[in-house]
């Protein structure tokens, strides 16, 4: 049987969740046979910490993401050594990556980079996460030197070294963000329940943007006119 691996981070589970669309992981599941991984430090991150604060405003977010993995429509992995080897070096490499003043800028956490990680070390194609600097890092560091200079005002280095080592390490990695797994199911029919499925499809990629997904107005105009909607 043939697989749809994707290793999900805690910012597109929060996304999915608080939009009230964690069923489009389901939906894929039984479709496509998508298979959604989180390491154990996401799992803390979105449900063992939320739940402990017995604040309801996250616990909503957690229970979903908690049921889900009972239900295997997510899987959490177990931390091993050559995880842990894989992460140390990311973050060695990403934090070291960037200078402002002679001083390197420390742009990655643990949490997000043991999601890459964890994509590495499996090998599994596609990476779902819609935090901003971590995709960034992935797919166009330049327009995080750019980003730093413009805010701070100051000229940004570049550690050459640093930045081709993370770059050999995550050249593998495709990242998706929630809008496109929402497309995804879009093509595959999820919205067909509904009598307007372009209309809610729509009102979903605005619903994820206005919850966390790094989307922009612009980009949901130009999907409309390129796909017809």
């Amino acid at each position: 049987m043939k697989f749809l691996d994707v290793v999900a981070d805690a910012s597109s589970l929060i996304t999915l969740t608080n939009a009230c669309l964690y069923e489009v992981l389901t939906f894929l599941k039984n479709t496509l046979n998508m298979r959604v991984f989180i390491t154990e430090g996401v799992y803390y991150e979105t449900v063992e910490h939320p739940l402990h604060l017995h604040t309801p405003i996250y616990k909503f977010s957690a229970m979903q993401i908690k049921e889900s993995v009972e239900q295997g429509v997510i899987i959490k992995v177990d931390r091993d050594g050559r995880l842990k080897k894989i992460t140390e070096e990311l973050l060695e490499y990403g934090n070291n990556m960037f200078f402002m003043r002679g001083r390197p800028v420390e742009l990655v956490h643990e949490g997000e980079i043991e999601m890459l990680a964890l994509a590495i070390a499996n090998d599994v194609p596609f990476v779902l996460m819609d935090e901003v600097m971590t995709r960034l890092m992935v797919e166009n560091p330049a327009a995080i030197k750019l980003h730093l200079e413009k805010e701070f005002n100051v000229n940004v280095m570049v550690d050459k070294r640093n930045l081709r080592a993370f770059h050999s390490l995550t050249e593998n990695v495709n990242v998706i963000r929630s809008a496109e797994l929402l497309a995804l199911a879009f093509r595959h029919g999820y919205f067909n329940k509904f009598a307007h499925p372009k209309d809610m499809f729509l009102a979903a990629l605005t619903n994820v943007r206005v919850n966390g997904c790094g989307m922009r107005l612009e980009e949901i105009e130009e999907l409309k006119k390129a796909w017809r909607l």
